[in-house]
């Protein structure tokens, strides 16, 4: 396949929510045709944990199915021209909702809208969000030594590569509050790879003391959200609101004024 069309291929199945690891596997089993998770596997060229992950989400949007064959469990791509029906009728009746969806516009945009989780996926679900935001977005994270030590084992290894991968991939910026507590913590529980992909990430990290920083929680604000996550529970607070949002910018920045500049805070020196 030419680059050229794959990259065409690529951005059209992302508009329609395809990540561009589920869009890789799927180009991979219409090429090899019925295929065992094995061979996909190779395909991809992916750890066998990974590729499993993003195969069950295919699944689940019915782009794979499964049939076998001689007690083998093989995996099967939708055909092209069968993905592009079901997008069509997606698109049809869509286009059928227009109208009351019009009418749902006149509600107040400004309503504060929560999501609450209790679940490692939860947790998931603001790392993928975050690390599909427009290349070179700026987030900011204040963070606690505690909520550290619990993060890390939250997702799995292959998932904080996948999500620092795109973080430095797209160059999303990280505006940063810490202790030193917090990058000690970090420090100690990442392996050296794990170190190597956050010392690639952009960041602009300082630090105030641990008595001036008693937060023991992770707080993330992005586009018009704040997400607060506690590791020890998996519970997972978002709320959506400019207002709040601009008003925990603004706190965030005077605090972000205040603090003391890390120039390296993943090496080995502060």
């Amino acid at each position: 396949m030419r680059r050229v069309d794959r990259e065409k291929i690529v951005r059209l199945l992302q508009s329609f929510s395809f990540t561009p690891d589920q869009i890789d596997i799927y180009l991979v089993c219409l090429r090899l045709g019925p295929a065992t998770h094995a061979q996909i596997t190779r395909g991809v060229d992916r750890s066998r944990t990974a590729t499993l992950f993003h195969i069950r989400k295919l699944l689940e949007k019915k782009v794979l199915s499964v049939s076998k064959s001689k007690n083998k469990r093989l995996l099967v791509a939708l055909p092209p021209m069968e993905l592009l029906a079901e997008i069509h009728d997606k698109s049809s009746s869509l286009e059928r909702l227009l109208p009351q969806l019009d009418a749902l516009s006149r509600i107040d945009k400004e309503t504060p809208l929560f999501d609450i989780s209790e679940s490692r996926e939860g947790y998931w679900r603001v790392y993928e969000e975050i690390s599909y935001l427009p290349v070179g977005t700026e987030i900011r994270m204040l963070e606690g030594a505690k909520a550290t030590e619990d993060e890390l084992s939250l997702l799995l290894p292959h998932q904080w590569e996948e999500f620092w991968s795109r973080i430095i991939e797209r160059n999303i910026q990280t505006k940063g509050i810490f202790t030193r507590e917090t990058i000690s913590s970090v420090r100690r529980n990442v392996t050296e790879s794990q170190r190597a992909m956050l010392r690639k990430r952009v960041w602009a990290a300082r630090f105030l003391p641990q008595g001036a920083l008693p937060v023991d929680q992770l707080m993330i604000l992005y586009k018009d959200k704040a997400a607060f996550l506690f590791p020890d529970t998996s519970l997972v607070l978002v709320l959506q609101h400019r207002g709040v949002f601009a008003i925990l910018s603004s706190l965030f920045d005077s605090l972000y004024a205040f603090s003391t500049p890390m120039r390296d805070p993943w090496g080995t020196h502060t």
